[in-house]
């Protein structure tokens, strides 16, 4: 499972490029420029900036490392976005990225565009992301061989969890503290090198 970290620009070219890439955002100004794996987000969350988006893919059209784009989404609301990712997808598509369709509350395994989409980016309320759909979800993406980001983990406990069913997450307060990428880094390596035990869904909205 990889950190990917937006900002944050001189802990992240310091850190392990197998454990640690980048999140591009719209907002975002990124001095980075190694081959470290990156991916890029939508910035929906904050209020969608459809003109930056469009610069930040024309920017980065062409180099090699991107894991996924973040189609548009609409936060909440996985009726809405569905429509919103039948319209940008082709638009990322045609510009050579992988397409991730963003899991909103209301998404279930039956609803995944799967045939439209190369990723799933888990977005919603923290009771949707830690519900029986979103595992299941999870799990079909894996059987699909579908990269899985995960988005708001922050700390290790939330690590923990998704332990085996991601391949990428981000959190904001890597990048708000980043000093906590190194210890984002040891909670990884640790968490890779314990035994594999059944998963407790005790982990309740906080």
């Amino acid at each position: 499972m990889m950190l990917l970290v937006s900002g944050a620009t001189r802990n992240v070219a310091a850190a392990d490029p197998r454990r640690v890439g980048l999140l591009l955002t719209p907002r975002d100004r990124c001095l980075v420029r190694d081959d470290r794996p990156r991916a890029i987000d939508n910035g929906a969350y904050r209020g969608f900036d459809e003109p930056a988006f469009v610069r930040l893919l024309e920017r980065e059209r062409g180099r090699p490392g991107c894991l996924f784009v973040a189609a548009p989404d609409v936060v909440g609301d996985h009726d809405a976005t569905i429509r919103q990712f039948h319209i940008w997808r082709f638009v990322i598509a045609s510009m050579g990225f992988p397409v991730a369709f963003v899991l909103q509350n209301g998404c279930t395994v039956d609803a995944v565009p799967w045939s439209a989409c190369d990723a799933v980016f888990v977005g919603g309320d923290t009771a949707f992301k830690l519900s029986a759909d979103v595992d299941a979800i999870l799990d079909r993406a894996a059987q699909l061989h579908k990269w899985r980001h995960v988005g708001r983990v922050n700390t290790r406990r939330r690590m923990r969890h998704f332990r085996g069913r991601a391949d990428s997450i981000d959190g904001s307060g890597f990048s708000q503290w980043p000093r906590r990428i190194d210890r984002a880094v040891h909670w990884l390596r640790d968490l890779e090198q314990q035994p594999a035990l059944p998963r407790l869904d005790y982990e309740v909205a906080r």
